[in-house]
């Protein structure tokens, strides 16, 4: 295989997937009256029935469902943390700011993973090959910008984690307001970070009279560039988007385990107000970890499709397209089980959740009347319903 065979499969490389599938498509519209025909060419691997089952199965079955799992499940955990009566809290507010990220994220997997399979290896949706092939240029942008906010948000979250319980000292660094202030920093650099990638790819529609219309999807001189694909794609990647960020997750999280056990040998009987800490502490470390486990199998077979690029190794391409399939659903996991962590491992998340339930579940009564108080330091609902009251427990109220 030659050099430029290889780049041409490397195309996405340090993008949000590995190999851009679409890279090479021509979408031909044949006919001009009342029949419209369109024929779809991406790649050698089309015409393996196996790896064209390979990909319908996990891309579209697995990921698809994945998908949808995500929606539901990040949207609940939007409603929980938000009934959470210290949503207020930095790590509260991050942790809604992650589900919304993640959950664009899972819409951009949905189209380059599932509508895209769907579309390049089936006949189920025909007529959506022609405007696939005007949005993808954009969607692979979207989808990266999600990506690194994704993997930025889940630095912020670590790093107020660390500062909470490493630097108790240090807490006034952690108010909300700075976190938005985060945020919003990391969200504008995320954007200018990836404006390089709008001028990557181009769609090239020729047509010849009624007879056929020939839409493309080429690379353009901008991304063919062998010192933009050196600098931006591999080198500044590589340090803010996937070694640099790991590694500072990797570092982090081992200090924060090591704190926990410390914490646990130094202090055996917690109070309710530390255990519920520990468990938040305790959460965010399987969160991390498994960000880190879903995240490093992309990293290493980027780092070998850098290498063989480069002449340094020798490998099967098409084979890595399996492997390539496998990590793109590991990134799509990674967006999508942060709730199940939640509900598994957060003492409070579960009950908030439960309760919610609960709420829904029980008819509402016309003469139950609801009023709250705010003290400073614990909420009180008191709930009165015939003359009887109530006290909700530990402040959370179900409206």
């Amino acid at each position: 295989m030659s050099l430029s065979d290889v780049i041409d499969l490397a195309g996405a490389t340090n993008s949000s997937f590995l190999f851009d599938f679409g890279f090479g498509i021509n979408a031909s519209m044949m006919g001009c009256t009342n029949r419209t025909m369109i024929t779809t060419t991406i790649s050698p691997m089309v015409n393996d029935p196996t790896y064209v089952s390979y990909r319908i199965i996990v891309d579209v079955y697995l990921v698809g469902v994945l998908c949808v799992m995500g929606f539901i499940g990040n949207a609940l955990s939007i409603a929980v943390l938000y009934r959470d009566h210290e949503k207020k809290n930095t790590t509260n507010w991050l942790l809604q700011t992650l589900a919304v990220v993640d959950t664009l994220y899972l819409v951009t997997c949905f189209f380059i993973q599932t509508l895209s399979t769907i579309r390049d290896y089936t006949e189920w949706l025909p007529t959506m090959r022609e405007i696939f092939s005007h949005m993808m240029p954009y969607i692979w942008v979207v989808a990266s910008i999600a990506q690194t906010i994704t993997v930025w948000t889940v630095m912020l979250v670590t790093i107020d984690r660390y500062i909470a319980v490493c630097m108790p000292l240090q807490t006034h660094l952690r108010s909300l307001e700075r976190a938005k202030i985060a945020v919003v920093i990391v969200c504008l650099l995320a954007i200018l970070y990836n404006i390089p990638r709008f001028f990557e790819r181009e769609v090239v529609v020729q047509e010849q009279g009624c007879i056929a219309k020939t839409i493309q999807l080429k690379k353009t001189a901008f991304r063919k560039n062998r010192v933009y694909f050196l600098v931006y794609k591999t080198i500044m990647y590589f340090m803010f988007r996937t070694i640099g960020p790991l590694l500072t997750l990797i570092i982090l999280n081992v200090k924060l385990i090591l704190a926990l056990k410390e914490m646990r040998r130094k202090h055996k009987d917690l109070t309710k107000g530390s255990k519920h800490r520990e468990n938040i502490t305790f959460m965010l470390v399987i969160v991390v970890t498994v960000f880190v486990i879903c995240e490093i199998p992309d990293l290493i077979l980027r780092i070998l499709v850098n290498l063989h690029e480069f002449k340094a190794v020798e490998l099967d391409i098409n084979k890595l397209r399996y492997v390539n399939v496998m990590t793109n659903m590991l990134l799509t996991v990674n967006s999508s089980i942060n709730f199940l962590i939640y509900c598994l491992v957060g003492k409070k998340f579960r009950r908030i959740l439960l309760d919610m339930y609960a709420c829904n579940a029980r008819p509402r009564d016309s003469n139950m009347e609801v009023s709250e108080t705010e003290p400073l330091t614990t909420r009180t609902n008191i709930i009165t319903k015939n003359g009887t009251t109530t006290a909700s427990k530990d402040g959370d109220v179900c409206l």
